[in-house]
C-alpha cells in the first residue's frame, strides 16, 4: 500500500507530502481551510480490503490459530487505533465520506475534488479509467508511519491461482499457473496488463518494471521504490471467513460513515460477526 497524491494540487495549497498519520489529518484539515470546496481524501465503506491493510499497517492480525483452534482479534487496540482516527476525520468533515469505485467517486478523482487516495501498487490502473484526464499530475509516496523513522506498509488485494481438486488436467494447469507466475514474459504481461506487482523479490526488477506506469510518466523510480516501501510489509494471516467480515465491515461501516457517527460500534459488530460464524460453521474459537 501506497500514498498517491496529485502533486499539481499539493504545490498550489502550498501541501507537504504527509510522513505520519497525524500530519495526514493535518493536512486534510488545511486543505480544507484553503479550498472547502476539495478533500484530501475519502473513507470507503464498500471495499474492506483497504480498511483491512491499514490495520495491518497499525499492527493488526486479526485471525491467528492457538493449536486447532481460530483466535479473531479484529476489535484489537490496533485496529480500534485505525478506525478511532478515521472515524474522526469522517465526524469532523476534514475528508469526504462517499464509497470508491462510482461515477461520482470517479468526477471526484477527475475534477481535482478529492485530491489524494491511499491504495495500492495497482492504483495507476484503476486511475487510469477513473480520472483518465489526470495522467501525470500524480505521484505515489510510502504510506504515512504511526512511529518516527519507519517503514511499515499494508497490503490490500493480492492475488493466487488455484487448481481445483475437479480439474480433469491438473497436472497441466499445475505447469500452466506456474509459468504465468515465474516467466518473465508473463510477468511482464501482468505488470503491462493488469498492475500487478510479483510477490517474488527475484521478480521485481526488470522487464516491464523497469518503466514506469504509463500514468505516472513523471515518476519513472515508480516500481523501485514500489519494491522498497514492499519491504516493510507487515505480517498479516487471513481466516476462512474472510468473506463474511468483509460484508459485515461493508454493512455496519457504510451506516457510521454515512451518519458521520463514528466507528467503534461498527468495529466491534464486525468482530462478533466474525466469531459468531466461526462457530456456526463449527470451527474452534480460542478466547
Amino acid at each position: 500500500m501506497m500514498f498517491y497524491y496529485r502533486y499539481d494540487l499539493f504545490e498550489e495549497y502550498g501541501l507537504t507530502v504527509p510522513t505520519a498519520w497525524e500530519e495526514f489529518a493535518q493536512t486534510a484539515r488545511t486543505l480544507k481551510e484553503k479550498a472547502p470546496e476539495r478533500d484530501l481524501t475519502t473513507f470507503s465503506s464498500n471495499d474492506a480490503g483497504l480498511f483491512a491493510g491499514l490495520a495491518q499497517q497499525a499492527g493488526a492480525r486479526w485471525w491467528t490459530t492457538e493449536g486447532q483452534k481460530w483466535k479473531v482479534a479484529i476489535d484489537d487496540e490496533a485496529t480500534r487505533k485505525v478506525a478511532d482516527f478515521w472515524g474522526s476525520l469522517v465526524e469532523e468533515g476534514a475528508i469526504d465520506n462517499q464509497p470508491m469505485y462510482t461515477p461520482a467517486w470517479n468526477k471526484a478523482l477527475s475534477t481535482g475534488k478529492q485530491i489524494a487516495w491511499v491504495s495500492a501498487v495497482w492504483a495507476p490502473g484503476t486511475l487510469t479509467t477513473a480520472a483518465p484526464d489526470t495522467r501525470g499530475k500524480w505521484a505515489m509516496a510510502p504510506l504515512p508511519q504511526w512511529a518516527d523513522g519507519a517503514n511499515t506498509t499494508g497490503s490490500w488485494g493480492g492475488s493466487t491461482t488455484a487448481v481445483t481438486n475437479d480439474s480433469e488436467h491438473k497436472e497441466a494447469a499445475a505447469r500452466f499457473a506456474t509459468w504465468l507466475n515465474t516467466d518473465p514474459e508473463a510477468l511482464n504481461a501482468l505488470v503491462r496488463e493488469s498492475g500487478v506487482h510479483p510477490a517474488a523479490k527475484a521478480a521485481q526488477s526488470g522487464g516491464a518494471l523497469d518503466r514506469a506506469p504509463d500514468f505516472f510518466p513523471n515518476q519513472p523510480d515508480f516500481y523501485e521504490r514500489a519494491a522498497k516501501i514492499a519491504r516493510g510489509t507487515a505480517p498479516a494471516a487471513w481466516g476462512p471467513n474472510v468473506n463474511v467480515t468483509y460484508s459485515t465491515f461493508k454493512d455496519a461501516f457504510s451506516k457510521a460513515a454515512k451518519n458521520r457517527s463514528g466507528f467503534d460500534s461498527a468495529l466491534r459488530t464486525m468482530h462478533e460477526a466474525t466469531v459468531a460464524d466461526l462457530r456456526k460453521q463449527g470451527f474452534g474459537v480460542a478466547e
